[in-house]
C-alpha cells in the first residue's frame, strides 16, 4: 500500500515534469530555440496565440497584434518590399543591401556566441541559418543609429529633426521589446542585439563617407538623368540620399565652380596683340 501511495504521488510530479520539458527546450540564452508551435513551445502568431501574464486574453491579443506589426517593419526591409512600395532609391536598396550583407551576418555570428558562452553549445548546428527573426533587434537598432546621423547633419530646422528622429524612434525602437513579449528572443538577446545594431549603424554611417562611396552617389546623381522608360521608379536607381531633405551639411563633396569662357573672343585677341606687337630686326 506504501508503494502504491508511492506511485500516486509520484504520477502528478512526472506529468508536471513531462509538460514542463518542451517548454525547457530553450537554446541556452533563455529564448526558444525553435517555434515548430508544439505542445509546450510558443508559435509564432501575430494575431495573439501568446497568451502575455498579467493581462485578459482582450489586451493580450491587442499586445500582440501591435507586437506583430512592429515585427513585420525589418521583414518588409528584408525581403525588399520597401523597394517594391517606395522605388529604387538609394536609401532602400542600400538599407536591404545592408541587412543581408552587414546585419544578419552579424546576427549570426552574435548569437552563436550568446549560445556557445552561456549555454554551453550552439543551439544551431554548422551549415544550418539562424531563424531571421533572431536579426530583428540588431536590424532595427543598426537602421535607427544610422537614420538618426543622417537626420542629425540634414540642413532643416532643429525642430524638424527632432520630429523625424522621433518618428523613426517609434517605428524601430520598440522592436527588441516587442520580442521579448512574443517571446521570441530572452531579454539579454534582444539587448545585446540592439547594443550590436547601435555600433554598427554608427560604423556604417561613417564607412559612406570615408570610403568614397558617398561622392561616388554624388557624382552618379549630377550626371543622372530621370528616365522615362515604363517602371523606371522600381528598376534604376535614383538618389534619395546624398540631396534630400536639403542636403547634407557634412558629407558633401565640395563643389568647383568654372566661370564661363568665350575661348573664341580670347584667341582673337591674342592674335590680334601678336600681329600689332613690332618684329624686332
Amino acid at each position: 500500500q506504501q508503494q502504491e501511495q508511492q506511485q500516486q504521488q509520484q504520477q502528478p510530479r512526472q506529468r508536471q515534469q513531462q509538460q514542463l520539458q518542451p517548454q525547457q527546450q530553450h537554446n541556452g540564452t533563455g529564448a526558444p530555440s525553435n517555434l515548430t508551435g508544439q505542445v509546450g513551445e510558443i508559435s509564432w502568431d501575430p494575431l495573439g496565440a501568446v497568451a502575455l501574464d498579467g493581462l485578459s486574453d482582450l489586451h493580450s491579443h491587442a499586445v500582440a497584434c501591435l507586437a506583430g506589426f512592429y515585427l513585420l517593419l525589418p521583414t518588409t526591409v528584408a525581403f525588399g518590399l520597401i523597394i517594391l512600395i517606395f522605388g529604387a532609391g538609394y536609401v532602400q536598396l542600400i538599407s536591404s543591401l545592408a541587412f543581408w550583407v552587414l546585419v544578419r551576418p552579424a546576427a549570426s555570428a552574435l548569437e552563436t556566441l550568446l549560445s556557445i558562452f552561456l549555454g554551453g553549445g550552439a543551439s544551431i548546428g554548422l551549415g544550418i541559418p539562424s531563424p531571421l527573426y533572431h536579426s530583428y533587434s540588431t536590424a532595427s537598432h543598426f537602421y535607427w543609429a544610422w537614420w538618426m546621423l543622417e537626420i542629425a547633419i540634414r540642413r532643416r530646422s532643429l525642430s524638424q529633426r527632432l520630429s523625424a528622429l522621433l518618428l523613426i524612434s517609434l517605428l524601430l525602437l520598440p522592436i527588441p521589446v516587442c520580442q521579448v513579449l512574443l517571446h521570441q528572443r530572452s531579454v539579454l538577446q534582444a539587448t545585446a542585439g540592439a547594443m550590436l545594431g547601435e555600433a554598427l549603424g554608427i560604423q556604417f554611417f561613417f564607412a559612406l563617407r570615408f570610403l568614397g562611396l558617398w561622392s561616388l552617389m554624388e557624382r552618379r546623381t549630377t550626371k543622372q538623368e530621370r528616365s522615362q522608360k515604363r517602371f523606371a521608379y522600381w528598376l534604376e536607381p535614383w538618389d534619395n540620399l546624398t540631396q534630400t531633405w536639403g542636403g547634407c551639411v557634412w558629407g558633401q563633396t565640395p563643389v568647383v565652380v568654372v566661370k564661363e569662357t568665350n575661348f573664341a573672343a580670347l584667341i582673337l585677341s591674342k592674335s590680334t596683340k601678336a600681329q600689332s606687337t613690332p618684329v624686332a630686326a
